[in-house]
């Protein structure tokens, strides 16, 4: 279980630039909730099969993908993904998987796998998003979107995107929206701004409280 980090960008927008804003970047849960769907403004790709945490693992297993689609029932991916099978037979030999994601693929998407090495997911919403997961407990209104994310704040990149999509909505007004962002756990403070038209980090800003 992450700490969770609070953000909140400002935004002062009228309905009806508000209403094109969350037709661009929330979506529904399987709940009927809205959220902030990082997925809208910076695309996670989909090749991301697995989690391990060794490279050559991860090659390997990638390799047996490739190699063997038609030897790979759903079932024992299934088996693979929920971690109930913790090694595979790769060329004679055993080999370790140290732990998957628990998100399905179906043959036909292993089957359109070219070879190339898999995305570990983990990392690459670490490096794209700031954060392993996508937005929790998101609200947005004309003033402000809210939501949170795991142990830290979203990206400067992700922010950026955000940015550019208002801009096509709103024009210059964009230039206003900013960032806060706190984690009280680790006593992380700050916020992003724009200035001179370059995005801004500001490390020491804690006058806000969420």
């Amino acid at each position: 279980m992450p700490n969770y980090c609070f953000n909140r960008i400002k935004l002062n927008v009228t309905q009806e630039e508000l209403e094109k804003i969350k037709e661009r970047v929330m979506s529904k849960d399987e709940f009927g909730d809205g959220y902030f769907d990082f997925n809208k403004v910076m695309k996670r790709p989909k090749n991301m099969l697995l989690r391990a945490f060794k490279a050559n693992t991860l090659e390997a297993f990638s390799k047996y993908y490739y190699e063997n689609p038609d030897k790979l029932e759903q079932k024992l991916l299934d088996s693979i993904i929920g971690n109930e099978i913790l090694k595979v037979k790769i060329k004679g030999k055993l080999v370790n998987i140290d732990r998957y994601v628990d998100e399905k693929y179906s043959h036909e998407e292993l089957r359109s796998y070219t070879g190339e090495k898999l995305i570990l997911w983990y990392d690459w919403c670490i490096n794209n998003w700031g954060t392993k997961w996508n937005s929790l407990f998101s609200g947005i209104t004309k003033e402000e979107l809210l939501f949170n994310t795991a142990w830290s704040p979203i990206s400067l990149k992700l922010f950026e995107g955000f940015i550019h999509i208002c801009k096509e909505i709103i024009g210059e007004k964009a230039n206003d929206i900013w960032l806060y962002y706190e984690e009280c756990g680790f006593n992380l403070y700050g916020r992003y701004y724009i200035l001179d038209g370059e995005v801004i980090h500001d490390y020491d800003y804690k006058k806000e409280v969420a």
